[in-house]
């Protein structure tokens, strides 16, 4: 009966919001691999009885159980259709590959992350600042890089987090540069942009040696990385950028400074606060500058877009304003919205948010680099 009710409890982050941390890990899971729940649930089912009261709830709750789990895998199927022709819409790409969606096994649910060399790209102040560098051993050409920067709303986070894209990109002939940066509350906006910039110069002096073309730049960024990749890409003035990526990022800093996300799980208002060096009460023009959708013109790069609709810790909205600002700018871009999907949807690579993400992004990438 526990083991029912645990199950149930489970399914309910389905519908309902993940009140604190730990719960929030758990609605990921449920949403992202409900199915294994759904075929437990129905394990349970076949083998229990309706002759007591007891027997009767348990089932009713496993019932309950098996529909709630299996409703994210009822929203993807039509979604990664929809992902799959927007792309080549789009992008242009064809799509002779597998299908968006390749229901894993369980052993797929801890996937290798690949293999990497770490630098030394910066020491500013005592802080070194390093990155990992992913390459594919069968490559015969200088490769397309994409420079990944880490989430954490900005006072923490780490390059090795959600690295298994890394290895699956460089698989597809890409090298990967995942970097550290330095971080709130010591340091504060813009050091952020200033370190993507030296990761970058970084790189091109040595592209001979990492097998990289010095003129081929994809930034992608997570959360609070995802702010500071569209904000790079959009101000830098590098011509070596060729598109940049963002995964559920706080991207309309002004909307998060007037509308904080302060909950159990996390304190937005703070983070942002310590982030860029005050209240938006207190420096409202700070929060326009940081801001991407302050910065988008008809000249701003390529935009992949990829948000989760039930994010609790940055709002969907964020995407829905970035999609629209770029849209009146006419910058070419796709926004694709995972109705199931909360905040960091893509922490296992083989769960439904993490497969059609990187069937976009490997889409977006053979579309934007050379």
């Amino acid at each position: 009966m526990w083991f029912t009710l645990f199950l149930f409890l489970m399914s309910l982050l389905v519908v309902f919001p993940a009140p604190v941390d730990i719960l929030w890990y758990v609605q990921i899971a449920v949403t992202e691999w409900g199915y294994v729940v759904a075929i437990i649930a129905l394990l349970l089912l076949l083998f229990s009885s309706w002759d007591s009261w007891r027997g009767r709830i348990k089932g009713i709750l496993n019932i309950i159980t098996i529909i709630l789990s299996i409703l994210p895998l009822v929203q993807a199927l039509p979604t990664a259709e929809s992902v799959q022709s927007d792309s080549v819409a789009i992008w242009g790409n064809s799509s002779e590959e597998a299908s968006v969606l390749d229901y894993p096994s369980l052993m797929k649910l801890f996937p290798f992350s690949g293999t990497y060399e770490t630098f030394l790209y910066s020491n500013v102040d005592n802080t070194e600042l390093t990155l990992k560098f992913y390459q594919s051993i069968e490559r015969t050409k200088a490769a397309p890089c994409i420079v990944v920067i880490h989430g954490g709303m900005w006072d923490g986070g780490s390059s090795e987090d959600l690295s298994p894209l890394n290895g699956y990109l460089t698989d597809h002939g890409y090298a990967v540069a995942a970097i550290d940066y330095r971080l709130a509350p010591k340091w504060r906006y813009p050091a952020p942009l200033e370190d993507v910039r030296t990761a970058i110069a970084f790189l091109q002096g040595h592209a001979d040696s990492l097998g990289i073309d010095p003129h081929d730049f994809v930034l992608l960024g997570r959360s609070g990385g995802g702010q500071i990749a569209l904000m790079a890409a959009y101000t830098m003035n590098e011509s070596a950028i060729r598109g940049v990526i963002s995964f559920y990022a706080p991207a309309d800093m002004v909307y998060a400074g007037m509308h904080p996300e302060n909950s159990l799980s996390t304190d937005s208002e703070r983070e942002i606060a310590q982030y860029l060096g005050g209240s938006y009460a207190a420096s409202p023009q700070l929060y326009r500058s940081a801001s991407p959708l302050e910065n988008i013109s008809p000249l701003c790069v390529p935009t992949l877009i990829i948000h989760g609709e039930r994010d609790e810790i940055v709002p969907y909205e964020h995407s829905i304003r970035l999609d629209r600002k770029l849209s009146e700018a006419h910058v070419k871009h796709q926004l694709v919205s995972l109705p199931w999907a909360t905040h960091e949807c893509d922490l296992n690579f083989y769960g439904l948010s993490g497969q059609i993400s990187a069937y976009a992004v490997e889409r977006f990438l053979a579309s934007v680099t050379k």
